[in-house]
């Protein structure tokens, strides 16, 4: 079945998605006021990555797919504390999650949307290189 041509389906994803970038955000906020590795947080906004990762998979949207992916490792590094959360880091996966909410936004033109920009840092993040 083409879940993709199912309205409810796709409706469903947007509500879904957006109650997860919701938390995303909220998480991010935290692990940036704290100043601190917070498991937890970290652990939590890796959930609802991986949760939009897999409905974008399932829906054939390729782009929200490709930057969870990156996000989730960028996450990953920091739960294997190979990266700390900084305000740079923070800054970028935010940036990235904002980038995810216009696709939402715009889930039937999305393929006219850009984002090399958002993968150029967190490829250059992933790497532990400093973007300034």
């Amino acid at each position: 079945m083409n879940f993709r041509d199912d309205e409810e389906v796709i409706e469903t994803y947007i509500e879904e998605t957006q109650n997860r970038l919701f938390h995303i955000r909220e998480g991010l906020l935290k692990l940036n006021q704290s100043g601190e590795h917070t498991t937890n947080t970290v652990h939590m906004i890796f959930r609802d990555v991986h949760s939009m990762k897999s409905g974008a998979n399932l829906l054939g949207f390729k782009k929200i797919e490709y930057l969870a992916n990156k996000l989730e490792d960028i996450l990953q590094l920091f739960r294997d504390q190979g990266l700390l959360p900084d305000a740079n880091s923070i800054s970028i996966l935010g940036n990235t999650i904002e980038k995810i909410a216009d696709l939402i936004e715009n889930i039937t033109d999305m393929d006219r949307i850009s984002v090399s920009a958002e993968t150029g840092h967190l490829d250059k993040l992933s790497k532990k290189i400093k973007i300034k």
